[in-house]
């Protein structure tokens, strides 16, 4: 859950006046249950919820892949994620190993997490 503290620090960041989010209490199904990814989609979805109620998710996670993607490779690494987490003020709230285990969880066959596959993990509720 972002914290009042969190929240207020992301508001000062990107200047916003609004309430702090409620909790997010639906929690996601995603690769077999993988806490790791849980978390990892918990954490973007608490930073829409906070920042991007009034666009839709599939938009949002759309517009979370163009700004973490920054090779434009259409795949997204540990690396990448690291970045955006920064970005948004979360980059205490997974370890580099969960980010990790998260995009294992998350890659396709292939062994890697494309931004489709991200898109569509982001997308659901």
């Amino acid at each position: 859950m972002l914290s009042v503290a969190r929240f207020a620090r992301i508001s000062a960041q990107f200047a916003i006046t609004a309430k702090p989010p409620l909790p997010v209490s639906a929690r996601f199904s995603t690769a077999g249950g993988s806490s790791a990814v849980d978390k990892l989609v918990e954490i973007f979805e608490e930073y829409r919820a906070a920042n991007y109620n009034q666009t839709l998710p599939s938009r949002y996670a759309k517009e979370v892949v163009r700004a973490a993607d920054k090779d434009g490779d259409g795949v997204l690494t540990k690396e990448e994620i690291s970045e955006v987490f920064k970005n948004i003020g979360a980059d205490s709230e997974m370890s580099a190993g969960e980010i990790e285990e998260a995009i294992s969880a998350l890659a396709g066959s292939d062994g890697v997490l494309s931004s489709e596959e991200f898109v569509s993990v982001l997308s659901k509720k």
